[in-house]
């Protein structure tokens, strides 16, 4: 069968995210990668899942990212319908470790916020999405999201920015401030997304998009298995 193999990206440091290549050769019509974050002591970082789980499912949070920080990391899940942060903290192992969260089913596209008690880093292994499109589904107010494959690419390149209405906001979280770089989408009259032309998003980084209408897009492919 046909062998495939996908270089995910090129070394980035932006959002406190280093993006490696796999260099397995999957002898299939799979493509294997892996991305490895990087985690300072005590600082937040906006995390997104760009991979499934081999295999082609959802990754499973303790298995594929969990397990790997350390006791008194706390993990934050954007509950849309609340718009509010669900909060988890791991415990010691004798102690439940992540209790529940362990077994949470967390898909592509999703994101999180990592805040971890010392420096650590994570791998994330997966199996890179092939198909031509990929849903996206936003509600109405703030979506916390990642790019819907594991590559990066200029913000305005996708779909997404192209399809939000006029008074859309796209937030980047910074590392280094700690705090949101929010641009707002104008009407193209009067300079469209502006500053965030300039945006690109790295594999691995997880944004805020806020919204003012549902809204269902598509997201191309943006490369050739």
């Amino acid at each position: 069968m046909k062998k495939l193999s996908l270089f995910v990206a090129g070394i980035s440091v932006l959002a406190g995210l280093t993006v490696q290549a796999a260099n397995t050769n999957v002898t299939s019509v799979n493509i294997v990668g892996y991305i490895k974050a990087d985690l300072p002591s005590n600082q937040f970082v906006f995390a997104a899942v760009n991979m499934n789980a081999v295999g082609g499912t959802n990754q499973v949070f303790g298995p594929s990212v969990g397990d790997q920080l350390p006791v008194g990391t706390a993990a934050y899940f954007w509950n849309v319908a609340s718009q509010k942060w669900d909060k988890v903290s791991k415990a010691a192992a004798s102690k439940g470790g992540w209790g529940a969260t362990s077994n949470r089913l967390v898909a592509v596209g999703e994101a999180m916020f990592l805040n971890c008690p010392t420096n650590a880093s994570i791998n994330l292994l997966g199996e890179v999405p092939l198909q031509a499109t990929s849903l996206v589904t936003l509600a109405s107010g703030y979506n916390a999201l990642g790019y819907m494959y594991p590559v990066d690419i200029a913000w305005t390149s996708t779909a997404l920015s192209v399809g939000l209405p006029v008074g859309s906001a796209l937030n980047i979280w910074n590392v280094t401030s700690q705090k949101w770089d929010k641009v707002s989408k104008a009407a193209v009259s009067k300079g469209g997304w502006g500053a965030a032309t300039n945006i690109v998003l790295k594999a691995g980084q997880a944004f805020f998009v806020q919204n003012t209408t549902y809204t269902n897009l598509f997201e191309p492919r943006p490369f050739t298995p």
